[in-house]
């Protein structure tokens, strides 16, 4: 199988992505820049990612077909983990978008239609 370069670049920045946000959070963590309950949202994020993201590949190509095949053994599971971490990096995401618009106040410690109303915006 031959790849065009930006293919290539696309593969590489796909789980290059996935690595930098997995030793952004461990060393934000370690160095008390975010709360342990962010960094536990962080891999609460990755797993609700994940959900879906293995669904697709139990269900098989008939179900979902990628547009292309990742040589060199990058495609399957790597791949799932690899979204499903940028899934964990989208959802904080989201939590930093609330923290920027709500304020420092304490967040997602009650219920706030707020809060939700920007995290739904943000999934959309």
């Amino acid at each position: 199988m031959q790849l065009l370069p930006i293919q290539y670049a696309f593969m590489v920045g796909d789980y290059a992505v996935a690595v930098i946000l997995v030793t952004y959070f461990v060393w934000a963590y370690k160095n008390q820049k975010i709360s342990k309950s962010y960094f536990y949202a962080f891999w609460v994020g990755c797993l609700i990612g994940a959900v879906w993201e293995f669904a697709f590949l139990f269900l098989g190509p008939d179900f979902l077909h990628a547009a292309v095949e990742w040589p060199f053994g990058f495609f399957g599971w790597p791949k799932k983990v690899s979204h499903s971490i940028w899934d964990g990096g989208v959802f904080m995401a989201g939590v930093y978008i609330c923290n920027r618009f709500l304020g420092a106040d304490p967040r997602f410690r009650n219920w706030s239609w707020r809060e939700y109303g920007i995290m739904a915006l943000w999934g959309c």
